[in-house]
């Protein structure tokens, strides 16, 4: 990966069971602010980064937050060697789903003045797709395999991408699957 190139994590996290209960996706953050108001979920840091937070599963997101606060004595261990007591707040972003569904999140982090992507949520909860100012990617982490058809690309597979970048496309599988290239006119496997 290219370090100055917009990089984000695609996380699925799947509860499967014979008898399904409520899920609940969480992530702990140390955020100055958290802004919940639309999708993405913006956190703010007070190191100069920014996280968007998209769920493309589920699609509309009911999001809640609240603060841990834990105090930490001087020397609670020697590689950190703090003279000092110290407080860290820890603010947890948390959203729920039905019984037996999933969570597909992209975690994308980006420093302050850097655009905003944009993400639309693909294949039925099982991609999204990504635009920035360098191009688009079309990312998939699925349960199971699927196949999907959209603006002009197919995909077939549980875990890939399509990134393209300029008059280049690129293909990736994190597992067996394959991807109908544009340019070549080419099945991709």
């Amino acid at each position: 990966a290219d370090p100055e190139a917009p990089n984000y994590f695609l996380l699925r996290d799947d509860f499967l069971s014979d008898q399904p209960l409520p899920g609940e996706w969480n992530i702990w953050t140390l955020a100055q602010e958290v802004d919940t108001s639309g999708t993405p979920a913006r956190i703010k840091s007070r190191y100069g980064v920014e996280l968007e937070v998209y769920l493309a599963e589920p699609a509309i997101p009911h999001w809640s937050t609240r603060q841990d606060t834990n105090h930490f004595l001087a020397h609670p261990s020697r590689p950190y060697l703090v003279d000092e007591q110290w407080v860290e707040v820890l603010t947890n972003l948390r959203a729920q789903q039905e019984p037996g569904k999933g969570f597909l999140a992209v975690l994308y982090p980006r420093k302050e003045g850097e655009p905003r992507p944009v993400f639309e949520t693909i294949a039925g909860g099982a991609g999204v797709k990504v635009s920035t100012p360098r191009g688009t990617d079309y990312a998939f982490l699925a349960a199971e395999p699927i196949a999907w058809e959209g603006d002009g690309l197919r995909f077939e597979g549980r875990a890939g991408a399509l990134r393209h970048t300029g008059d280049h496309w690129e293909v990736v599988f994190a597992e067996a699957g394959s991807a109908f290239d544009p340019d070549t006119a080419a099945r991709l496997e």
